[in-house]
């Protein structure tokens, strides 16, 4: 963000004021929270944002290049036990495929997903596949995020039926 702002000759700042979104661009609905643009401002004026050299790679201490940049990060606010879905499908030769929209960056949800999976349907566990990293598919999400083990309690979870 801060080298396209750079090439279109804005702020890194201005260039995220200009396109952050007011409501979800899919469904239109507006944000359940939203303060980024006033954590953008005030975090400018805390730390200098407009006293800053803004040319890229101009700071060197020693090697290295000391820059002022910024970035955004958000840490997803979830209810507990928000719904989980997956789309299996069985075959004849006794295989199954397990899909759903997550990711795998070493938390082990492919494992455990598949685990899951397998002891649900009843099949062996070699005769499992589940695919994963397409945003097209039924949506998994942890509960209270991807981190160690918390993403298992979500993946996990199932479905209690009320009598």
């Amino acid at each position: 963000m801060d080298e396209l702002a750079h090439e279109l000759g804005l702020d890194p700042l201005e260039l995220r004021l200009r396109n952050h979104a007011e409501v979800d661009p899919i469904s239109g609905s507006p944000w359940s929270s939203d303060g980024a643009m006033e954590c953008y401002r005030r975090g400018a004026r805390r730390f200098g944002w407009q006293e800053r050299d803004r040319r890229p790679r101009s700071r060197r201490e020693g090697n290295w290049l000391i820059g002022t940049g910024m970035a955004t990060a958000a840490y997803p606010v979830t209810f507990p036990m928000r719904p989980q879905r997956a789309r299996a499908r069985l075959y004849a030769d006794g295989t199954a495929v397990v899909q759903a929209a997550t990711q795998e960056f070493g938390t082990g949800v492919a494992t455990v997903v598949t685990q899951v999976a397998a002891d649900g349907l009843g099949v062996p566990l070699d005769r499992v596949r589940f695919e994963y990293g397409d945003t097209d598919l039924p949506n998994i999400a942890a509960t209270v995020g991807s981190a160690g083990c918390h993403g298992a309690a979500g993946w996990g979870a199932r479905r209690r039926s009320t009598p």
